[in-house]
């Protein structure tokens, strides 16, 4: 390797680990922040669950950020490289554009590579782990799911509102719950304090109220201040609360996605003789090839682009790096939404971003290489 491909190389190689941290990090806060919320609410959980959770999504998020972080990357050093004059410079010497910018093609191809291997093996059975280890964790603690000062409509025919809490002692204060019937009020509860176990065989939370005060309705005029039965109060007032509506039980069963590309090839060839069209299956397993090779097909439209574009400014390279990406991941999530849509071969139209993109691309190279 020449100079310069050392040089070229080891400025692409720089601006890509300072792009792949910002979007990594934008990501992977966009993923787990209402979970990490949560996690960090409750004082008990120390930062090494919490990094553990982060660990585990790790590789999901890098399956969407390593393509725009190469693609900004590529964007920034082409466009320097190009401003420079550098750019004149070497194909002033006889040098053709694709021999330049080679190892930036190679670096595209090495984490193409890499991020099909993570996408098929790695990411699907980890995003599956980190939903049952947060699931494990709400059955464990389940009153850090329930947020202070925030009206909690999560349970069915019930609105329960919490002043406080107390983590440690499981111990809830300032208590008010208004049950529904028919979508109208039919009764109020106030409580200082309750108490709060969990059965996680049953997924039931158990919540007994201390020196609750009732203010029944009447459900045929709710609304009639005089059928009002005001101030009743109970020494202990125990309810029943789901659970599973608190932790989203869908984060416990493991789903297509969750599945290694193995496994679903399996099922996708027993629906097969089973007479069933597996067409989710094959969707996950095209969309998951095809957003792997995304890499190579940003960095055939950025390379040259970055060249057109001819500016020095980061902003400049991030604004386009991310307009590329959204309609990148906007035409997969398109095709993604056919997949009830056996008849128009959805598993096909996955890679249309990929043709689209390697086209353009395409076309920008070879007008560049004839300048």
């Amino acid at each position: 390797m020449g100079v310069l491909h050392r040089y070229l190389l080891t400025s692409h190689l720089v601006s890509l680990g300072m792009t792949l941290a910002v979007f990594t990090f934008v990501l992977l806060l966009g993923n787990i922040f209402k979970d990490l919320v949560a996690l960090l609410s409750n004082r008990t959980i120390d930062v090494w669950t919490i990094g553990r959770f982060l660990a585990l999504l790790m590789p999901y998020v890098l399956s969407f950020s390593m393509p725009m972080a190469l693609l900004a990357a590529t964007l920034l050093v082409m466009g320097a490289f190009s401003a420079d004059g550098e750019l004149t410079a070497c194909r002033a010497t006889g040098l053709s554009f694709l021999h330049v910018t080679a190892p930036i093609f190679g670096v595209a191809a090495a984490l193409s590579l890499a991020c099909l291997w993570v996408n098929c093996f790695v990411a699907p059975g980890l995003k599956h782990r980190f939903n049952q280890a947060f699931v494990e964790l709400a059955i464990k603690s389940p009153i850090s799911l329930l947020e202070e000062g925030t009206y909690l409509r999560d349970f069915q025919d019930m609105v329960l509102y919490i002043g406080r809490r107390d983590i440690r002692q499981n111990m809830l204060y300032d208590v008010r719950i208004t049950t529904l019937e028919n979508n109208e009020m039919s009764q109020e509860i106030h409580a200082e304090r309750g108490a709060l176990s969990v059965d996680p065989l049953q997924l039931k939370l158990h919540l007994r109220l201390f020196n609750a005060q009732i203010d029944q309705r009447d459900p045929t005029d709710p609304e009639n201040i005089e059928k009002r039965k005001w101030g009743m109060t109970v020494a202990e007032y125990p309810l029943e609360l789901d659970l599973a509506r608190l932790i989203d039980q869908r984060r416990a069963v493991k789903e297509a996605h969750h599945c290694s590309s193995t496994e679903l090839w399996r099922q996708a060839r027993r629906l097969g003789r089973q007479g069933v069209h597996p067409t989710p299956m094959l969707v996950e397993l095209h969309k998951r090839l095809a957003l792997g090779t995304a890499c190579l097909a940003f960095v055939t439209v950025a390379v040259p682009l970055g060249v057109r574009v001819h500016r020095r400014e980061t902003s400049i390279g991030i604004l386009i790096s991310l307009v590329l990406a959204v309609a990148y991941y906007f035409l997969v999530l398109f095709a993604e939404g056919l997949k009830r849509s056996p008849h128009l071969y959805p598993e096909f139209v996955v890679w249309l971003p990929n043709l689209v993109f390697q086209a353009f691309g395409g076309y920008l190279l070879w007008r560049q290489q004839k300048t």
